[in-house]
């Protein structure tokens, strides 16, 4: 398959699974089955939401046409291609909740806004405020206002992916179905770290799994910290060849720090940070020499590039001043 062929490519068939008790086996053929949600959602690592300027709420498809637009456009999602749109999304929804036919809708607006919280870092506090008469979203970002477009990228991120999920299951599920806790489904997301800090990183997971219980998440990454909250059977990893084996590994990696990680679980072949790997043979070249002045000078260096309580550096600074005082003895 040529780039052309690959960009362009649609879900439309695949080997049928060996049946089993429990276990409902679909073909091509059975792809618009309405008791049956055969439309995993592919989400891209591009997630920043842009301004745009809406008009009014806007019709939305049927479930059918939903579930043909969300597998035709999987692939496209995938390479950023396709960006949902969350303004829209949740200007329908802001004023269809109080309708009386619209109870599903309701339930999963409450269910999203409280859980809003348990989704950011344990310092945050956010909160969706209204949606103004010029409708425009506002948010509450630790007690300030501030627009959709305006919260930092990692916000972004997030509210992106969780506002999708929600209206991918609303729009491809039946209404008995479609209640966000027991909502069931495939979300295949790529680079679920990007734009997220470090400690949201370590978060993130336990996040989605609170707010959405009975999804299951395919994820790749290349953070360590999101692969250090990793459980039992959850992690494959990917080789770099075209052959891969798909048994996860019955490792978990809590207690592993980040170079452990880095180096052991990705592959990485060096950590060295080759500007303090250079100012430390420097300043032991000094040693050697007994250069007192040259000595100080990468000392100070090293000061500049390592943590205060590096304890190399703590062991540079006797040895100078050792230096020194033979210096005064002689």
């Amino acid at each position: 398959m040529d780039q052309g062929e690959y960009r362009n490519a649609k879900i439309s068939s695949w080997k049928e699974p060996p049946s089993a008790p429990g276990i409902v086996s679909i073909t091509a053929s059975g792809l618009d089955r309405k008791d049956i949600n055969v439309a995993p959602l592919l989400l891209g690592a591009y997630r920043r939401i842009e301004y745009v300027r809406i008009e009014g709420m806007k019709r939305e498809p049927n479930i059918s046409q939903q579930r043909q637009q969300y597998r035709n456009s999987s692939f496209t999602n995938l390479e950023g291609g396709t960006l949902p749109n969350v303004k829209q999304w949740m200007i329908n929804r802001y004023f269809e909740i109080e309708k009386d036919w619209a109870k599903i809708y309701k339930d999963n607006w409450t269910w999203i806004m409280q859980n809003l919280r348990k989704i950011c870092p344990t310092n945050i506090k956010l909160d969706f405020k209204e949606i103004k008469r010029d409708l425009e979203p506002v948010f509450t970002f630790n007690g300030s206002e501030c627009y959709l477009e305006e919260i930092s990228a990692g916000f972004q991120a997030i509210l992106s992916l969780i506002f999708e999920i929600v209206e991918w299951i609303e729009g491809t599920n039946e209404e008995n179905e479609a209640y966000i806790p027991d909502a069931t489904g495939v979300v295949i997301i790529d680079e679920l770290d990007v734009h997220l800090h470090p400690e949201w990183q370590l978060t993130i997971r336990s996040a989605l799994r609170t707010v959405f219980p009975k999804l299951q998440f395919i994820v790749t990454t290349h953070s360590p910290h999101l692969i250090a909250t990793v459980e039992p059977g959850e992690l494959i990893i990917l080789p770099g060849t075209r052959e891969v084996d798909v048994r996860p590994t019955d490792q978990t990696y809590s207690g592993w720090n980040t170079d452990q990680i880095l180096e052991d679980v990705m592959g990485v072949k060096s950590l060295e940070n080759k500007l303090y790997a250079t100012a430390l043979n420097e300043a032991l070249d000094q040693v050697e020499k007994r250069d007192i002045n040259a000595l100080k000078i990468s000392i100070e260096k090293l000061q500049s590039i390592v943590h205060p309580s590096n304890t190399i550096l703590e062991v540079l600074q006797i040895k100078l001043a050792q230096l020194e005082l033979g210096d005064r003895n002689d």
